[in-house]
C-alpha cells in the first residue's frame, strides 16, 4: 500500500466529520472507531498508583485483539510494509500461510503495559530482551503479562514479560529493566 492510498484508507478509518452548528461555526467531530475502542479496552483497568510499593511477584496485564488496521498504523509510523504483514499471496508463500502482524506490535503491548500499569506513568525503559516464539495473526486475542521479579537499586526493577495468544500458546517471552518512578 502507497502512502497515497493509505491516507485515504486512513481517512475512511478515523476521519473527521465537518458538520454546521446553529451559530454558523464549523465544529469537527471525531467518527467512533476500532482504534478508540480498542484503545479503551486496552487501557481498562487502574495504573498503579504512585504512592503503592512495588513487590515482587506483582503481575499486571491487558488482553487485545490485534486488527489488520493495527499493521496498516504501525507499518505508518515505522514505514514496514514488508509483504508477509500485508500481501496475502506473498504470505501463503512463507512458512507462515497467511499475513501476521509486526513483532514489535506486541513488544509495543509490552510497553505499554509496562508504562500505563506496572511500575506505571514514569517509568523508563532501560533494556528489553524479546523472543519471537509463534506469530501473531490478524484477529488473534494476545494477553500482555508484566511480572516483577526482582527489586534493584536505584528505583530500578526487572521484569518478567509475556504475550500469549488465545489458544495459550506463548508468542514472545522476554524480560524488562525498567526505572519506576519515585513515590510521591
Amino acid at each position: 500500500m502507497d502512502w497515497f492510498n493509505w491516507f485515504h484508507w486512513f481517512d475512511s478509518f478515523d476521519s473527521l466529520t465537518h458538520r454546521t452548528n446553529p451559530t454558523n461555526k464549523t465544529d469537527l467531530t471525531v467518527k467512533q472507531s476500532r482504534v478508540g475502542t480498542a484503545h479503551r479496552r486496552q487501557t481498562e483497568g487502574r495504573a498503579m498508583n504512585e504512592s503503592q510499593e512495588i513487590k515482587v511477584g506483582q503481575m499486571a496485564q491487558i488482553s487485545r485483539e490485534i486488527t489488520s488496521a493495527d499493521l496498516s498504523l504501525f507499518a505508518a509510523a515505522t514505514g514496514d510494509f514488508n509483504p508477509v504483514h500485508f500481501d496475502p499471496v506473498y504470505a501463503a508463500g512463507t512458512f507462515f500461510k497467511e499475513r501476521i502482524a509486526h513483532g514489535m506490535i506486541a513488544a509495543g503491548l509490552i510497553s505499554g503495559v509496562i508504562g500505563m500499569k506496572l511500575p506505571g506513568p514514569g517509568t523508563v525503559y532501560v533494556q528489553q530482551t524479546l523472543n519471537f516464539l509463534a506469530p501473531v495473526r490478524i484477529n488473534d486475542v494476545v494477553t500482555v503479562k508484566v511480572e516483577v521479579v526482582e527489586l534493584l537499586e536505584k528505583n530500578r526493577v526487572r521484569l518478567k514479560t509475556t504475550v500469549v495468544k488465545q489458544d495459550g500458546v506463548t508468542a514472545v517471552d522476554g524480560e524488562a529493566l525498567v526505572t519506576a518512578p519515585k513515590k510521591r
